[in-house]
């Protein structure tokens, strides 16, 4: 039996790589108004971002149960020889927590290993599936494990908001950034550091900080795995893959 794979719905993964790698992606609840819901279960993401643009309150998130997590341990052990669960930065999200209590009160036999990956979305997603192929082809729980450390050393992100309404209304950016950079008329870039996101930079446009992610990426030299992940900027996502993709053209995005 393999070693199985589990994260959380912050990781963005596809479910069509989910499915074929066989991860277990643990929803995150989300509630508008008093409507609540399972990220990626019973809300996808074009109405997620639909109920985010009419909500007259920003949605309110909470990380899944320990009991959640009892439950998808319990299942993987009957199937697995080990479980690595790799989730979003615990200085973002308390799902970490959850997960760590859920191992405990488990009772399952087989070994869980949880990890805190340092970051969310694609940073996160891109060392869960690195994390997966291994598992895929047999590799052993501990080498799982190695790997996972050495990727979360060798992940960066960076990011531009073309707004900081809904970074500031969920409390992700903090008001002072925000009006600063609306004063000025800024777009700032945001990176990941010791698993808090952070000032990495400003630009004066949209365009200009698309080319600083660009350079960015071209800066790096030899990359093992690359991602892009957006909020309803399907466009604007497809130009910046056509454009890295001729940085490095033998490398899937």
């Amino acid at each position: 039996m393999a070693v199985k794979i589990v994260t959380d719905s912050t990781s963005d993964i596809p479910e069509s790589i989910a499915a074929e790698l066989d991860i277990e992606v643990v929803p995150l609840y989300i509630q508008f108004d008093k409507e609540g819901y399972r990220d990626g279960v019973d809300i996808d993401r074009g109405r997620f971002y639909s109920l985010l643009a009419s909500s007259q309150r920003h949605p309110v998130t909470s990380q899944p149960t320990p009991e959640d997590f009892v439950r998808i341990y319990r299942d993987a052990c009957r199937h697995s020889d080990g479980i690595v669960s790799i989730h979003i930065s615990s200085k973002l999200s308390g799902t970490l927590g959850s997960a760590s209590a859920g191992a405990k009160s488990s009772g399952i036999t087989c070994p869980v290993r949880v990890i805190d990956s340092g970051f969310n979305s694609m940073g996160l997603a891109l060392i869960v599936i690195e994390a997966a192929r291994l598992a895929k082809q047999g590799a052993a729980m501990a080498e799982v494990i190695n790997n996972v450390h050495s990727m979360k050393a060798r992940t960066s992100m960076l990011g531009v908001f073309n707004t900081l309404k809904y970074a500031i209304a969920g409390g992700r950016i903090n008001k002072a950034t925000g009006k600063l950079a609306g004063i000025l008329n800024v777009k700032p870039l945001f990176t990941f550091r010791h698993g808090e996101v952070v000032l990495a930079g400003v630009s004066r446009t949209y365009r200009k900080a698309m080319d600083r992610l660009v350079a960015f990426a071209g800066s790096v030299g030899e990359i093992q795995a690359i991602g892009i992940a957006h909020s309803a900027f399907p466009r604007e996502a497809d130009e910046l893959k056509n454009r890295l993709q001729g940085l490095f053209r033998n490398q899937p995005i």
